[in-house]
């Protein structure tokens, strides 16, 4: 006889304690095999970047206030053409739409859920320049 495995709740809070390091996405699952549920500490300022095939949406797990800033020039994107700055508090969900360049940022450390495309890298347009190559996490996918 098959055992069926059936999936189990995942606990945000619990997930996002064992996390470490700044800036160091790690999967959580996985739904419908094209999108991901990544969890991450943040603290600080992430480079700028856009994502031109996705949205990015955000969830304020702990801590807080995650900080995104996003570029407004809707013809350039670009940040030095002026920006608006959302600040997303614990229980917040925020989307930046695909192609917009944005900065996630946090005063504290901030426990943070992000929802993208699965092969979504965290530096986004930026992950071959020197910056992003530091910052970019090829994430394994999870369950």
């Amino acid at each position: 006889m098959t055992t069926i495995k059936h999936p189990r709740p995942v606990s945000l809070a619990q997930s996002q304690s064992q996390i470490q390091e700044h800036w160091q996405p790690e999967c959580i699952l996985t739904a419908n095999g094209d999108h991901s549920f990544k969890l991450a500490t943040v603290s600080g300022n992430f480079i700028w970047h856009s994502h031109p095939d996705t949205d990015e949406v955000f969830y304020c797990v702990s801590g807080g206030p995650l900080i995104l800033d996003i570029a407004t020039n809707t013809a350039t994107r670009h940040e030095n053409q002026g920006i608006e700055s959302h600040s997303v508090h614990v229980g917040e969900i925020f989307k930046v739409p695909r192609g917009y360049r944005h900065r996630p940022r946090a005063e504290r450390d901030t426990g943070i859920l992000m929802i993208e495309k699965v092969g979504t890298v965290n530096t986004g347009d930026e992950q071959d320049s020197r910056e992003g190559q530091m910052l970019t996490v090829q994430v394994a996918e999870g369950k």
